[in-house]
């Protein structure tokens, strides 16, 4: 949370930060986690709940979460989302229809 959090630790909520263009619901994610792990320092199952609970989004939302995540170097975030990902697709690796139709790919591409 380097970037944002030093912000909001000096209390600079007056200085501008710069967003990549992205959805409200991306952004207040963000926040929203931003916001929990401010409040909640330990890394505990309440912790791990939680994050759980915040990933239950569409993979649309997902990937906004991790871009403004990365333009915001909230690391912690980023990190979380990928692993998040990378679970995903680890998942779903055997069932390329499946994975096809998460991420819009035409079926008649990944056959190539």
């Amino acid at each position: 949370m380097a970037k944002l959090s030093k912000f909001v630790q000096r209390n600079e909520l007056q200085t501008e930060i710069a967003v990549p263009a992205l959805s409200s619901s991306a952004l207040l994610k963000v926040l929203e986690w931003v916001n929990f792990h401010s409040e909640h320092t330990e890394h505990d199952q309440e912790e791990l709940d939680w994050d759980k609970k915040f990933l239950k989004v569409d993979t649309a939302v997902l990937f906004e979460i991790i871009e403004a995540a990365n333009s915001l170097e909230i690391d912690e975030l980023t990190e979380l989302c990928s692993k998040n990902m990378e679970e995903f697709l680890g998942e779903h690796e055997q069932d390329l229809d499946t994975v096809c139709k998460e991420f819009e790919i035409p079926v008649d591409l990944h056959g190539m």
